[in-house]
């Protein structure tokens, strides 16, 4: 009786999740539905987190067991449970607080999250290598201590959250040479930048945007291409810090294409009447003509095209490329 009362109610509880993902993807207006996404989205992580953070605890609490009342191992079991609760709530702080740099408060919890996502992923490689070495010893019963196989696991995740850290932190130019067939020769070593992935909101501010803005500028490109998820958060909380991009001195122009994390911020039909008071020409399944003349079919140049990011649904809706002028 039990089981049946719990499978109906497993059926029931995902019957409404379908009803309720249908209402999300096809009758709710954009706008909202762009926030209902991203707040299922967030629920889903954190679900996802809490199993990852359930099983972290789980191990490094046997680590600082004290019988001795309020000890340095009481500390560690604060602070730990501190790092997870941290990196529990980095997504919901970083929706919830948003500056033009980042807050210390979504800076840590980032850090938290990064931590605890290498540390469960080392113990459960740990915990796989000392079963297959216990496994194969077949001469030797002992089992490999908990407690080093817990500071292995700790040193292993210390060590991939520095290197994460410091690779987050280094911007890498690579140089790409296109042969484009039927291109005119005096277009020939024509240099683009694109940047990508950009991501200003609650990790990434107004200082690290102007850091790859003067880095830009010192390849002296002829064209910069944006190619999406520029921001994480709405124009009200971000004004101020996508105002570097004003500093860009391509020779032909910014153009900008949107990505999903646009559409995630729910205000992405504000950022494209933002975008171009600082410069930026958003191209929203449209084309424009670089180089040469629209009215002679871009003779001599090329077309640029920009679509919507494929999540949006809108891009299937909308077949045209109107023009734009450049």
């Amino acid at each position: 009786m039990n089981k049946r009362i719990v499978g109906y109610g497993i059926t029931s509880l995902l019957a409404a999740v379908a009803v309720l993902e249908t209402w999300i993807f096809f009758f709710m207006e954009t706008k909202r539905r762009a926030r209902a996404i991203r707040l299922h989205w967030y629920a889903t992580m954190t679900f996802i987190f809490l199993l990852g953070v359930v099983y972290v605890w789980r191990k490094v609490s046997t680590l600082f067991v004290s019988r001795k009342g309020f000890s340095f191992k009481s500390l560690a079991r604060i602070a730990s449970l501190t790092v997870l609760v941290m990196a529990l709530s980095c997504l919901w702080l970083g929706w919830a607080f948003v500056n033009n740099e980042p807050l210390v408060i979504n800076t840590a919890a980032s850090y938290c999250l990064g931590f605890t996502i290498f540390l469960a992923t080392s113990f459960a490689a740990v915990d796989m290598a000392a079963w297959c070495i216990h496994s194969l010893a077949l001469r030797s019963r002992k089992r490999q201590s908990a407690t080093l196989k817990t500071l292995l696991s700790l040193l292993l995740a210390l060590i991939m959250t520095a290197s994460g850290i410091w690779t987050v932190s280094q911007v890498e130019v690579k140089l790409v040479v296109l042969p484009v067939k039927g291109l005119h020769p005096r277009l020939n070593g024509t240099t683009v930048v694109q940047l990508s992935d950009i991501h200003l909101g609650p990790f990434n501010g107004k200082s690290a945007l102007n850091e790859l803005v003067g880095r830009v500028n010192r390849l002296k490109p002829d064209l910069v291409l944006i190619t999406g998820d520029l921001v994480d958060s709405t124009v009200s909380n971000l004004r101020e810090a996508v105002t570097p991009l004003r500093d860009l001195k391509p020779k032909h122009g910014v153009y900008f294409s949107t990505g999903n994390h646009e559409y995630y911020t729910g205000d992405v039909d504000s950022w494209i009447e933002e975008l171009p008071r600082h410069g930026v020409t958003p191209l929203v399944n449209q084309r424009v003509c670089l180089f040469g003349e629209e009215k002679h079919g871009c003779s001599g140049g090329l077309y640029l095209a920009g679509l919507e990011d494929i999540e949006t649904f809108q891009s299937v809706l909308r077949r045209t490329l109107p023009t734009t002028t450049g």
